[in-house]
């Protein structure tokens, strides 16, 4: 073998390296175009760039920070009307709920006051009416005094020429003591709030002798009551 085929068996035996494959990127990769700065400086206008305008807010003047404007109220205004003349001059039978305007206070133990008196007071004078600012008064003494003292006030009417009521008492209340109370205890504060009267009738009682009680729930009859203030008026000697 000469040395020319040795060469070639040599320049075959040898491995040619191989070139690498690259992948195909799966995105593309190619960038903006770029603006040559030879053009921008070349031209010397600037590049624009668009801004929005802010326009300038008024505030609110000095006067108006100081005046706070009143608001309309939403509820509407009761109307006020005044009472008719000589709509309260007389009063009218009613019950306790109606003179007091609250909630009636009752003991615990209802089953003891099991005696219950319809009673009736006549003032000593008749010219002394239970009317206007005085009807008003005994309106909210009597459902006072009636608590103070353990009683149930049931029935409460004051008249121009008597005063009636219907109350329950416990069996230990006598009807003497029931009306004694009520006598002293009435008497003491219209003498109280109403010094003419108590210059005009210095007794100390407000009341005429004698008082009319009756056992019962029901209130006296309209006769009965007008048959028991002519009696006492002739008692007094006094012709009506």
């Amino acid at each position: 073998m000469d040395a020319s085929e040795a060469a070639q068996m040599n320049s075959a035996a040898e491995t040619r390296p191989s070139t690498p494959i690259r992948p195909t990127p799966a995105f593309s990769r190619e960038s903006s175009p770029a603006i040559p700065v030879n053009n921008v400086h070349a031209t010397g206008q600037q590049p624009e760039v668009e801004i929005e305008e802010t326009s300038p807010q008024e505030l609110p003047g000095a006067g108006d920070l100081e005046v706070t404007r009143i608001s309309k109220s939403l509820r509407p205004e009761t109307p006020l009307r005044r009472p008719q003349p000589g709509k309260l001059d007389e009063t009218r039978p009613h019950s306790i709920t109606e003179v007091t305007g609250r909630v009636v206070l009752e003991p615990s133990s209802s089953g003891l006051y099991n005696l219950t008196y319809a009673c009736l007071l006549v003032p000593r004078f008749g010219s002394h009416y239970l009317a206007g600012d005085l009807a008003e008064g005994l309106s909210e003494w009597i459902p006072t005094i009636c608590v103070a003292f353990g009683w149930r006030l049931d029935y409460l009417s004051v008249r121009p020429a008597y005063l009636q009521w219907v109350i329950d008492v416990p069996p230990t209340t006598s009807p003497g003591y029931l009306m004694r109370i009520m006598r002293q205890q009435t008497s003491d504060r219209i003498f109280e709030d109403f010094p003419r009267l108590k210059r005009e009738n210095p007794s100390g009682d407000f009341w005429a002798p004698g008082y009319l009680i009756m056992g019962g729930s029901q209130p006296h009859p309209s006769k009965l009551v007008n048959d028991y203030i002519k009696r006492t008026r002739k008692r007094q000697g006094v012709d009506l």
